[in-house]
């Protein structure tokens, strides 16, 4: 028995340490010194700049209300998916290119393995004094430092990017951009910014938030947080855009395409050079189990969740016999809040009956708390789970 516990107990710790974000403070929340002035991200390390224009660092216990929380010299601004106090913030955009660049870039807490694949994942939201949004916003996995000490832009291609290349122009709220990255093995360098030359970077123009006085600033800036590098990746657990099917593979070529959900294979392998995954469809079948993310504390329904939910009641629409089961969970960090997890199922339920689905055909429960020791997998905890049936 004691030999049967201790092999358990090895692959326990195997799993943990394999499904480790590899990213050290992605999330800014470790801080070296005091925040006294933009330009101060090297206080979370490692990140640093890629270029001399160095990216700013937020925090509410800033010494200067220029890169303070909420409120700051960009607009107004909360965390990331509720997590930690602090986030960064970079350039990525300037009309004429009169302000260079910034981007930022970290060593990875390893070296990639060859073969594995990984959710590269973070999360960005458009300043609010920005008077451009653009598109081209990526992350490029290297080998080596890619960083440079001059005002210039990085010519790279990025292997994580939205599939459509989409123009970011949420204000407030957070958009994910996430990719599933087969390694090479040995890359052990992350940096993201905005990598295409200036006339290949399409921009949209952004009104100024309604009530605000402030000057609009002739860029597009970009807060940051929540940044993960996850091994173990499956197209469960690495997906952000509904009804987009990405390629991630060991070259650098990438592409997305749309097709019916019954002919995508799990996974296609093209020789031996190229290892391709493919993301999950917009729910068609009722196979497809549904995950809802949540603010931490929170139990109001994010506005992605509505869109996944408005295409659960689709397909119960259109499939009269099918009913769902409605779990709702909460992290370790949120136990006190007891009811929590419940009212996260019962708002997802409510929203469901309320849209013309019988009470009768949805069921509702409370799995209480899910513990978890590092931020990304917290964030994950915060959930609310739909499970179809017939």
């Amino acid at each position: 028995m004691r030999l049967k516990l201790f092999f358990i107990f090895q692959i326990l710790i195997i799993h943990t340490v394999f499904s480790q974000n590899i990213v050290i403070n992605g999330s800014f929340e470790d801080l070296t010194d005091k925040v006294k002035e933009p330009g101060s991200v090297f206080l979370a390390s490692p990140w640093l700049g890629g270029t001399q224009a160095m990216p700013d660092l937020y925090t509410p216990k800033a010494k200067d209300e220029r890169v303070a929380v909420p409120v700051n010299e960009r607009g107004e601004q909360e965390t990331g998916r509720g997590l930690g106090e602090n986030y960064a913030g970079f350039l990525l955009y300037s009309y004429g290119e009169k302000v260079p660049r910034q981007y930022l870039t970290a060593k990875l807490r390893y070296p990639m393995l060859a073969g594995e694949w990984y959710c590269v994942k973070f999360s960005i939201s458009l300043s609010d004094l920005s008077k451009y949004a653009c598109d081209n916003i990526g992350a490029y996995v290297s080998h080596d430092s890619v960083g440079t000490d001059k005002e210039l832009i990085l010519n790279f291609e990025p292997q994580i990017i939205n599939s459509s290349n989409q123009i970011f122009e949420k204000q407030w709220d957070w958009d994910p951009i996430c990719r599933i990255y087969v390694a090479e093995g040995g890359e052990q360098f992350l940096t993201i910014g905005n990598f295409a030359p200036q006339n290949e970077t399409n921009v949209k123009s952004v009104k100024r938030p309604a009530g605000s006085t402030k000057t609009q600033t002739r860029d597009a800036y970009y807060y940051i947080d929540d940044i993960t590098v996850v091994p173990n990746a499956t197209k469960e657990n690495c997906k952000c855009e509904p009804g987009q099917f990405q390629f991630a593979h060991l070259e650098k070529q990438e592409s997305s395409f749309e097709t019916a959900a019954e002919d995508i294979p799990d996974k296609v392998i093209l020789g031996t050079t190229q290892e391709i995954l493919v993301m999950d469809p917009t729910i068609e079948k009722a196979n497809d189990d549904v995950e809802i993310l949540f603010q931490k504390t929170k139990s109001t329904l994010p506005p992605d969740g509505t869109e996944k939910l408005n295409e659960v009641i689709k397909v119960m629409k259109d499939d009269v016999t099918l009913t769902i089961q409605v779990t709702g969970y909460r992290d370790g960090t949120e136990k006190v809040l007891k009811d929590l997890s419940e009212k996260r199922a019962n708002q997802v339920s409510k929203y469901i009956i309320s849209k013309g689905i019988n009470k009768e055909r949805v069921t509702t429960s409370d799995a209480g708390v899910l513990e978890s020791s590092d931020a990304a997998s917290q964030a994950s905890n915060m959930k609310v789970y739909i499970v179809f049936s017939e």
